[in-house]
C-alpha cells in the first residue's frame, strides 16, 4: 500500500514538473513573439523613410541626394548609438531602453510638421536623429531580452525576433505609402499608437533581460552552435548589409522613376520583407542542423543571380514575385551571423550585438552615402548603384569561405 501512495505521489510530482515546464515554454513563446512585436513596431518607424523618400522630396523640393543623405543619418545615427548603449545596463533586467526607445521613436511621424523651407532639411535631420535613437536603444536590449529565453532553441528565437524587425521595416513603408497617398505626410500621425502597443506587451508579458557576463572569455553561451570568432562575422556582415541596405533604399525610388505610384514600391519592399522573414525561420530550423555559417554562405550566392534577375524585369508585373526570393535567400541569410554572433569568441554579449546589428548596419549606410551622388547621375544613376548592390553578398560570401576554411583547418590539427 505504501509503494502504490509512493509511486502516486511520485507520478503526481513529475506530473507538476511537466506542466510547469509546459507553462514556462508557453510563457517564453509569449515573451519571444512580444519582443519580436516591439521590434516589428520600432522598425516600422525606420522602413517609413525609403518607401516615402519621392513624397518628401517633392514636398520639400529635395534632391534625390539630399534624400538619400537623410537615409543616411537615419542609419548612422539610429547604429553608432546601438554601438555606444550595447554596452550599458548590462546588468539590469528591466527593459527601460525599450519603453525610452519607442517612445522616442515615433518621432519619426512628426515630419509633416515642418515647413517647407530655407530650414526644412535641417528640421527633417533633427526629427530623423531623435527617432533614430529610439529606434536604437531598443535593439540591443530585445537582443538581450531573447538571450534570457532558455527552453526555444537559439537559432530560432534569433531568427522570429529579427523576422519581426525586417516584416515590420518592410511593413512599415507598405502601411506608409498608402497613409500618405490618402491623407499626405499627416498620415503618418496614425503610426503614433504603435509605441504605446509595444509599452503595454512588454508590461503585460513580464519581459526581463539576460544579464551581461562579468567577463569576455567567458565560456560560450549557447552550447548548440559552435563558437567562431566574433571579428570575422563582422566582416561577413558588413557587405551584406551594405547590399540589404542600398538595394532596399533605392528600390522605391526606381520604381518612382519608372513611372510606378508611390504605393507599389510600398507593395514591392513588403514581399522583399515577407520573403524575408519566412526566410529567417526557414533557415533557423535548417542550419540548427546544417551549420549557419555554411547555410548563410549558400544564401548569400543564391541571391545574386535573383537581384540580377529582379533588375532586368522590373517593369514586369511579376517582378515583385522574384523580390520574394531574393528575401526568402540573400536577405535571410544576415540573421545566420547574428547567430553565430551570439556564441561568438571575442567581446562581450551586449556588445556583440550591438556591433553585428548596430556595427553593421551603421558602416551600412556609408556606401549608400557614398553612392548618393552617382545614383543622382541621369545617365546611368540609380539603376547603375543597385546593379553595384549584389556585390555585397558575394563579398560576405567570400569572408564565410574563408572563415570555414580556417575552422576545419584548425578542426584536422
Amino acid at each position: 500500500m505504501s509503494d502504490t501512495v509512493a509511486e502516486l505521489i511520485d507520478g503526481q510530482a513529475k506530473g507538476a514538473l511537466m506542466n510547469q515546464h509546459k507553462n514556462s515554454l508557453s510563457l517564453q513563446w509569449a515573451q519571444l513573439l512580444t519582443l519580436t512585436a516591439v521590434h516589428m513596431l520600432v522598425d516600422i518607424y525606420a522602413g517609413m523613410l525609403p518607401v516615402i523618400l519621392p513624397a518628401i522630396r517633392q514636398r520639400f523640393n529635395l534632391t534625390l541626394q539630399s534624400g538619400l543623405d537623410l537615409g543616411f543619418m537615419l542609419l548612422m545615427t539610429c547604429n553608432v548609438v546601438q554601438i555606444a548603449t550595447g554596452h550599458l545596463r548590462g546588468s539590469k533586467k528591466s527593459p527601460f531602453f525599450m519603453h525610452i526607445g519607442l517612445i522616442l521613436a515615433a518621432s519619426m511621424c512628426l515630419i509633416s510638421l515642418v515647413a517647407p523651407g530655407q530650414y526644412a532639411m535641417t528640421y527633417i535631420t533633427i526629427i530623423i536623429i531623435i527617432s533614430a535613437i529610439g529606434i536604437a536603444v531598443t535593439h540591443p536590449e530585445g537582443l538581450r531580452g531573447i538571450h534570457n529565453i532558455k527552453l526555444i532553441q537559439p537559432a530560432m528565437t534569433t531568427a522570429v525576433f529579427m523576422a519581426g524587425g525586417f516584416v515590420g521595416f518592410a511593413g512599415g513603408g507598405f502601411l506608409a505609402s498608402f497613409l500618405v497617398k490618402w491623407f499626405g505626410l499627416e498620415g503618418l500621425y496614425f503610426f503614433s499608437i504603435l509605441s504605446a502597443i509595444g509599452i503595454a506587451l512588454i508590461i503585460f508579458f513580464r519581459i526581463r533581460l539576460a544579464i551581461e557576463p562579468g567577463t569576455n572569455d567567458e565560456k560560450p553561451v549557447d552550447t548548440d552552435v559552435a563558437p567562431v570568432p566574433f571579428w570575422p562575422l563582422m566582416l561577413m556582415a558588413i557587405p551584406a548589409t551594405s547590399a540589404t541596405t542600398v538595394f532596399y533604399f533605392l528600390i522605391p525610388t526606381r520604381l518612382e522613376q519608372l513611372g510606378f505610384p508611390l504605393t507599389y514600391g510600398g507593395k514591392s519592399t513588403l514581399v522583399l520583407g515577407i520573403g524575408s522573414a519566412i526566410g529567417y525561420i526557414l533557415w533557423a530550423s535548417i542550419a540548427h542542423k546544417k551549420g549557419p555559417l555554411a547555410t548563410s554562405v549558400i544564401l548569400h550566392l543564391v541571391g545574386v543571380p535573383l537581384m540580377y534577375f529582379y533588375l532586368a524585369m522590373i517593369e514586369k508585373p511579376s517582378a515583385p514575385i522574384i523580390l520574394f526570393f531574393i528575401g526568402i535567400t540573400a536577405s535571410a541569410a544576415y540573421p545566420l551571423i547574428v547567430t553565430l554572433a551570439r556564441n561568438a569568441i571575442g567581446p562581450g554579449l551586449g556588445q556583440r550585438m550591438a556591433l553585428i546589428v548596430g556595427g553593421a548596419w551603421g558602416l551600412a549606410a556609408i556606401p549608400l552615402k557614398l553612392l548618393a551622388p552617382v545614383a543622382e547621375n541621369p545617365d546611368y544613376g540609380v539603376k547603375f548603384v543597385l546593379a553595384l548592390s549584389p556585390i555585397g553578398y558575394v563579398l560576405a560570401a567570400i569572408v564565410g569561405i574563408i572563415l570555414i576554411l580556417i575552422n576545419r583547418s584548425k578542426a584536422h590539427d
